[in-house]
């Protein structure tokens, strides 16, 4: 994975790249980097949200979980569908999910899905891919809203290995995962 957290102006707020097991984190402004730590539990102190690579990809692409598949579905009324689904993939948070889809022309697109204790909202354009994700908590004791615009997707492409590391940069001082969590939304709960 490769996640961006972009500002209006300047170099990016962070950068945190990584693989299955291992990631990267830059926080460019503070000088800090948090180096091979699990790429959920840095995303997690991060942003409040538990997700690994599969799963984010999942999420990102409307897919909702990995590798899904269909174990029920209902029609509702005014062309709105829910299909229960569960991950062909075994590991950690990869159980069932919902996903509620809307006509659109001659096929369906997801508007929303409900998976382990997250309701995402997606926004479509004209793509098959949504431009937009908001993941919004739904335990109490978590208060995470957050919203991810997408943008310059390309499908079948080759990508530089490259893209899942982080170049260092001179001067960077260590940060462990406990000062990230110290740091960030989830602080003090």
């Amino acid at each position: 994975m490769r996640l961006e957290g972009v500002a209006p102006f300047g170099p990016p707020v962070f950068i945190l790249a990584g693989r299955v097991d291992s990631a990267t984190l830059v926080l460019q402004r503070d000088e800090r980097i948090l180096r091979n730590a699990p790429p959920e539990a840095i995303l997690e102190a991060l942003t409040g949200v538990s997700l690994g690579p599969a799963d984010l990809l999942a999420v990102f692409t409307g897919c909702v979980v990995p590798a899904p598949r269909p174990i029920a579905g209902r029609i509702h009324p005014r062309d709105v569908a829910a299909i229960d689904i569960e991950s062909a993939e075994q590991g950690r948070g990869r159980g069932t999910a919902t996903v509620f889809l809307r006509r659109a022309g001659s096929g369906w697109q997801p508007y929303a899905a409900r998976r382990d204790r997250w309701q995402i909202e997606y926004a479509f354009g004209t793509g098959m891919f949504p431009q937009s994700v908001r993941l919004v908590s739904l335990s109490p004791d978590v208060a995470v809203n957050i919203a991810a615009a997408l943008a310059g997707i390309e499908t079948n492409v080759d990508i530089d290995p490259a893209a899942f590391t982080v170049q260092e940069q001179k001067n960077l001082e260590p940060l462990t995962l406990e000062e990230l969590r110290q740091a960030g939304p989830l602080r003090g709960r």
